[in-house]
């Protein structure tokens, strides 16, 4: 757990600049997707191309998602007592995010064991788009709500 106001601090903007960084990878990421959106037909060597960087990315949320539980989770201890949505939101979101990655990784180990190319619309692109747009809001609400809620929690100004 976290101890001292400043440390509190320096916690919250490690964790901002760990969004910003994920959200480079998810531009780089997105910028594929839109790419492979356009074709009505993408090979299985097209789609692969796509599975390295969102297993790196899911990799590195992983991380960053599990950083945020073990660090930032437990100064809501007061807003738990007293409201208790914020951390069982926030929760449930990380869990959400990345069972989402997953299942696009999943779906897409198991369409290449059974075919030989994925239709323009194929909802293996539809879940990454649906996990990225997730990761992205998440983002932007621990960003406006979370963070400044930890800092009030603890003392800190917003």
């Amino acid at each position: 757990m976290l101890r001292g106001d400043c440390h509190i601090r320096m916690q919250v903007e490690q964790f901002l600049r760990d969004h910003q960084s994920l959200r480079s990878e998810i531009g780089i990421i997105d910028g594929w997707l839109s790419d492979l959106e356009q074709t009505v037909r993408l090979s299985n060597e097209e789609l692969n191309r796509l599975v390295v960087p969102v297993k790196h990315f899911y990799e590195q949320l992983s991380a960053h998602l599990t950083l945020e539980e073990r660090e930032l989770f437990p100064l809501l201890t007061k807003e738990i007592e007293e409201k208790g949505y914020l951390y069982f939101t926030f929760e449930l979101e990380h869990q959400q995010m990345k069972q989402f990655i997953k299942q696009f990784l999943f779906m897409v180990e198991r369409y290449q064991e059974n075919s030989t190319g994925v239709e323009k619309g194929n909802s293996i692109l539809l879940t990454l788009r649906f996990a990225l747009d997730a990761v992205t809001a998440h983002f932007v609400r621990e960003e406006d709500i979370l963070f400044p809620e930890i800092l009030k929690l603890n003392g800190k100004s917003v």
